[in-house]
């Protein structure tokens, strides 16, 4: 039954999942502790942090495994706050449980700016007087996570002291520079990684289109997606989508559309892209025909692209059809998503939808 959870979590099999968890609970096992550590993992992979968190709170013998899942639940949300509080609570939990090289990789991703200089350098600390700076990921992760919030010299001491640097090592200080407040540090680097000997992944292209996306740097753009075909890596989806995204954030939809024509296998990712791309280039109309066109070919949409295609709506007050994506939220819980609930209440306003006043007031108080 514990063996099940985990497949349930990673194929998002949510109704299996729950009746997997009444079973437990009617056998008496939910509070066993491998059970309420898969219960937790699961409900954090699908989103039911608040149900995570009961169970969690009902474990009363807690391990490292139970806080690294209601942990990474948190960050893999975004909760930075969420994230640090539980961090605290696990430090001062017991003298028996200590973090792992798998709880600072769980928190690491939401140190994103200034304001959590001080942490990282508290995790790094932790990291070095408890023997974890030779795990690579771990390494990597401080690398990133000091060039994202603003501590460029720490990265690149970090990164100095890497004694057989991989492409990984390379790729985490150029992503957290093209994440960071001056993303062109992380193009001076590629022709470094050239140097190097080694050869730059699709993660590497996507850093670096990422940081000629802020940038707005056209020609050096080009110049990447260039090498990209020099190399054969036009095949991969993730370069490719990144390709697409760099264009149509360029001001470039008719090259982001060749390339979006191009793509062999397309995900749900490569077509909220394009999306969510004609709207940000003042082109609502193609924006509908798209998500049409990807709804007729079977595709789910998700929260950004249902947003995405209200905004279209509003900006060509087609109204008829917000109220149809509007009902497809509905029937498919999307309407559960504060975005999308925002997103809706923009359309109806600025299409001039005439039940408006009414409207709000049902729906507001529903939220």
């Amino acid at each position: 039954m514990v063996i099940m959870l985990p497949i349930c979590a990673a194929k998002e099999e949510v109704e299996l999942g729950k009746i997997i968890h009444g079973l437990t609970e009617k056998l008496g096992l939910a509070n066993e502790l491998t059970v309420n550590n898969s219960l937790v993992d699961m409900y954090c992979k699908f989103g039911y942090f608040a149900d995570a968190k009961i169970l969690f709170e009902k474990n009363e013998s807690k391990n490292v495994v139970s806080w690294n899942s209601i942990i990474g639940g948190y960050s893999g949300e975004g909760d930075v706050r969420g994230t640090f509080h539980l961090m605290r609570r696990m430090q001062s939990a017991s003298e028996y449980v200590k973090a792992n090289e798998v709880t600072l990789l769980n928190v690491l991703p939401v140190c994103l700016t200034e304001s959590e200089q001080l942490i990282v350098k508290e995790l790094h600390g932790y990291s070095l007087r408890n023997g974890l700076e030779y795990h690579e990921l771990l390494t990597n992760a401080f690398i990133a996570a000091y060039a994202k919030c603003g501590l460029p010299r720490y990265a690149e001491l970090v990164f100095c002291g890497v004694a057989n640097k991989t492409v990984s090592s390379w790729n985490a200080l150029i992503s957290g520079y093209a994440q960071s407040e001056d993303p062109s540090k992380a193009l001076t680097l590629s022709s470094e990684i050239m140097g190097s000997g080694l050869l730059p992944d699709w993660f590497t292209i996507g850093s670096l289109l990422f940081a000629c996306s802020r940038l707005k740097q056209l020609l050096c753009g080009t110049q990447i997606h260039g090498f990209v075909l020099r190399n054969g890596l036009e095949t991969d989806m993730s370069t490719g989508v990144s390709l697409v995204s760099f264009y149509m954030d360029c001001g470039k939809p008719e090259l982001a559309q060749l390339l979006f024509d191009r793509i062999e296998d397309k995900n749900i990712v490569s077509w909220n892209v394009m999306i969510a791309g004609y709207l940000q280039n003042a082109l609502p109309d193609k924006a509908l025909f798209l998500f049409r066109d990807m709804v007729s070919l079977r595709f789910q949409p998700e929260e950004i692209s249902v947003t995405s295609v209200l905004g279209a709506c509003s900006a060509l007050s087609a109204v008829r059809l917000g109220k149809e994506v509007h009902c497809f939220a509905l029937k498919t819980h999307l309407i559960e998503d504060t975005f999308v609930r925002c997103s809706i209440i923009d359309m109806y306003a600025k299409t001039g939808f005439i039940g408006m006043p009414k409207f709000l007031t049902i729906f507001c108080s529903k939220i």
